[in-house]
């Protein structure tokens, strides 16, 4: 880059178009004439200069017929580099603008000796060299940059070996190096070597072909292009993963415009009081929003990732906290958080694509956003907050475990343990509450807190027309069942109402309906009146037995009971058995050198039989009606529910073994 003072011949490229300034006419306005067909154009400097500034135009520096030499930073070349220009461009200097009345060869001697006596330098150029210096200076318009010492250019440019052995390397680069099993190049190099011998067996001695060194194979592999190498050695994922575009990413501008969900097993383990033992690490399912940075709802427990987690992870996210404050009334301040969100951004997990969340926010009127496979990014605000959690509300919790294998060499992090569940609870939301929604969030460039609270002012939050609603929507299992004259069974639970038996009274022999129910709770069951398009509510007649108990465990007990040889189950019996399977339990898990997955799925048994209810969840009361304007057709080809259970249900190991030999009087 160079300085030009526009006068007759400046060229100026425009487009693809060069012209040349052939006149200055009066008013600073400028005659140019096309290179192409010699049209004249009148044009004023200001504009031209205007062009010019703005990139539409260019100015052509130095002699076209000579090379056009690169745009170059000169603040970026070596020191070495820049001293050396600066001696050259000093020499240049004295004889462009001479201090003698000397010419020619006189005037390129003398600036020789009065450069080498200003410089200080020993070693002076010569007269060709000069003179050599001052050409290409000119031809360059002036541009100091024709002075950049070429030290890189020097050398052999042509290839020292034939095409053949250059074939040959790149043959054994492709077929053995850029392979999944990532070979070194000292591997691969005997393919090279032996090939090459091959081929020299049948030429004649004085056309032999030169073996290459390992050094030019380095030399071969370092040539190749970034992407082309990762996809060779990492596969295609981790090329477009490495290569990627990042760009600025989502945006949205309004609370709960565009929602993301996940789930993460948090970095620690949990730990049992009751049992004194060691659970494993818990499963935290998050949603968030993106606008605000605001949490908006969690389920924290050991439910596998599955429609179950996901639908209370949702109910929770929908509701109001209310009882954050009142289940820990230490924590300072609210969750001002809830609504029906918009958008809700998932990966390509099975929970995700399930029909019963599809239904649910079809007549919720959210839109689910399926992200492409493999890419995390895609949804990076709730990615981060799981990283987030995990580095600054677990960093020192005792129990907390390692993804690095170096690092959790010296960690004894099971035997550590000593974090209830319900105190992880506690700490997340305190932390929630207390520090995430009032910390500045450099994504956002404010406080999740008061980005919230200004976004609702102007777009409050969407709600649900009835709470009960939201429990039947968000019951993910659904079926169509006879009406018994003792009402209606599921998995040996019958459950019955006034209401139900008014509904069979007045329906046709084998009459079947719809109902919902909620995998973690088996204390009470939808009916859908067909007759008004409703649900109502159905309790079981043992409410003391399934109020609270999940699925899951419900079919363990069902599933040893039957070992056991009952031929009938009722309430009594799964009692009596819930109950001893709990007294072995207590026995087994103090038993030393447990595995870490077994006691997990322990904690989901105690959990998920727990009779108490959470504080956010608003209990129906019996034959409730409410209206459903969505209804859900069961598709035949879809899958009964009880294929998507967890079949390894053999939690309790030996313990359970031990039932089979009780006999069923005994229990």
């Amino acid at each position: 880059m160079v300085a030009v003072r526009i006068g007759m011949g400046t060229e100026v490229s425009v487009g693809e178009t060069i012209y040349a300034v052939r006149r200055c006419l009066a008013g600073d306005i400028l005659q140019l004439e096309s290179e192409d067909d010699g049209q004249l154009v009148k044009i004023p400097r200001p504009e031209l200069a205007f062009s010019v500034a703005n990139g539409e135009a260019s100015i052509i520096v130095g002699d076209r017929k000579h090379k056009v030499l690169e745009r170059r930073d000169l603040s970026i070349l070596p020191e070495k580099d820049r001293d050396e220009l600066r001696r050259r461009l000093a020499y240049v200097k004295l004889v462009e603008k001479p201090r003698v009345a000397e010419s020619r060869a006189a005037l390129v001697k003398a600036s020789i000796e009065i450069g080498a006596a200003q410089l200080n330098d020993p070693k002076p150029p010569s007269v060709a060299t000069l003179y050599n210096w001052c050409k290409l200076y000119r031809q360059a318009g002036g541009d100091p940059v024709a002075l950049v010492p070429q030290t890189k250019r020097r050398g052999n440019r042509q290839r020292r070996f034939s095409p053949e052995v250059l074939e040959i390397l790149q043959a054994v680069i492709n077929e053995r190096f850029l392979v999944t099993s990532r070979p070194r190049p000292t591997d691969v190099y005997s393919a090279v070597v032996v090939e090459i011998e091959r081929l020299n067996a049948y030429r004649p001695a004085f056309d032999q072909l030169a073996v290459p060194t390992l050094r030019t194979l380095y030399r071969e592999i370092e040539k190749l292009e970034p992407y082309t190498y990762l996809k060779g050695r990492y596969g295609k994922y981790i090329a477009d993963k490495e290569t990627r575009h990042v760009g600025k990413g989502a945006f949205s501008s309004r609370p709960l415009e565009r929602v993301e969900i996940d789930h993460s097993l948090l970095d620690i383990i949990a730990y049992d009081e009751d049992l004194d033992i060691p659970l494993g690490r818990p499963t935290l399912t998050l949603i968030i929003d993106h606008f605000s940075r605001m949490p908006l709802g969690f389920y924290l427990g050991f439910e596998a990732p599955g429609s179950a987690s996901v639908m209370m992870a949702l109910r929770n996210a929908i509701g109001t906290k209310e009882w954050v404050n009142e289940r820990y009334p230490d924590i300072e301040g609210t969750w001002p958080c809830y609504g029906v969100p918009e958008v809700l951004v998932t990966d390509n997990g099975p929970e995700f694509h399930s029909k019963d969340l599809e239904i649910a926010c079809a007549q919720l009127g959210i839109t689910i956003q399926h992200n492409k496979v493999k890419s995390p990014w895609t949804k990076g605000v709730v990615e981060r907050i799981f990283g987030e959690i995990n580095r600054s509300l677990l960093c020192d919790a005792p129990g907390k475990t390692f993804h690095n294998k170096d690092a959790r060499s010296e960690n004894d992090a099971v035997g550590e343990a000593s974090v209830p569940v319900a105190l992880l609870e506690h700490v997340l939301c305190k932390w929630i509450v207390e520090i995430h929604a009032k910390k500045m969030h450099e994504g956002i460039r404010a406080i999740p807190l008061e980005r919230w609270t200004e976004g609702v002012e102007t777009f409050p939050p969407r709600l649900i027309s009835d709470q009960e609603d939201l429990n039947v929507l968000l019951s993910c299992f659904k079926e169509i069942r006879k009406i018994h004259p003792k009402g209606i069974v599921i998995e040996g639970i019958w459950y019955s109402s006034r209401t139900l038996t008014e509904l069979r009274n007045s329906s046709t022999k084998d009459f079947q309906v719809d109902m919902k129910f909620d995998p973690t709770n088996m204390g009470r069951i939808h009916v859908r009146d067909p007759r008004t398009n409703t649900y109502f509510n159905v309790p079981a007649l043992d409410p003391e037995y399934a109020e609270g108990l999940g699925l899951w465990p419900h079919k363990i007990l069902r599933k040893y009971l039957r070992k056991m040889g009952a031929r009938q189950i009722d309430p009594t019996e799964l009692a009596k058995v819930k109950e001893h399977i709990h007294d072995l339990i207590q026995e087994s898990a103090k038993t030393k050198k447990r595995k870490r997955t077994t006691n997990a799925r322990i904690g989901r048994f105690r959990e998920s039989s727990s009779q108490a209810a959470p504080n956010e969840d608003r209990m129906v009361e019996p034959n409730t009606s409410y209206e459903i304007s969505f209804d859900a057709v069961r598709r035949a080809e879809e899958e009964d529910y009880r294929d998507n259970l967890v079949e390894d249900d053999d939690f309790l190991a030996d313990g359970m073994r031990r039932i089979q030999a009780v006999g069923k009087d005994d229990v």
